[in-house]
């Protein structure tokens, strides 16, 4: 079989190429706008992610700031008590002192805790 080459068939085979052309753009177009619903969805997903990610490194480092804040405030809620024993102590030496007139010994003693105790605290 011979084909000829004349006009009217390059302009026929010209115009089954175009049809092609636009056939093949058509389903392409169509196939992108299909998949387009399903591109949000996952980029939309992904930005989600990404936030929850971010949340729970700030809920890590808020709840380790958490800790070592509860950490000091029990350290110093120690701190407070033996404080508030010492002074006691001194208190009840005070007034031991006060009643009997005696004591000194026991004064003494708890200056000298006194003592170690405001050093000890620098």
């Amino acid at each position: 079989m011979v084909i000829e080459l004349t006009i009217e068939n390059i302009l026929l085979f010209m115009s089954v190429v175009g049809a092609v052309s636009a056939f093949v753009t058509t389903i392409v177009n169509w196939v992108g706008k299909i998949r387009k619903p399903e591109k949000d969805q996952n980029d939309m997903l992904k930005k989600h992610e990404d936030s929850i990610a971010k949340l729970n490194t700030d809920l890590e480092s808020m709840a380790a700031k958490q800790k070592d804040d509860i950490e000091k405030v029990e350290a110093r809620m120690t701190d407070n008590e033996n404080e508030t024993r010492l002074v006691m102590k001194g208190i009840l030496a005070l007034v031991d002192h006060s009643i009997d007139g005696n004591n000194t010994k026991q004064l003494k003693s708890i200056k000298t805790e006194y003592r170690d105790y405001l050093v000890s605290k620098k």
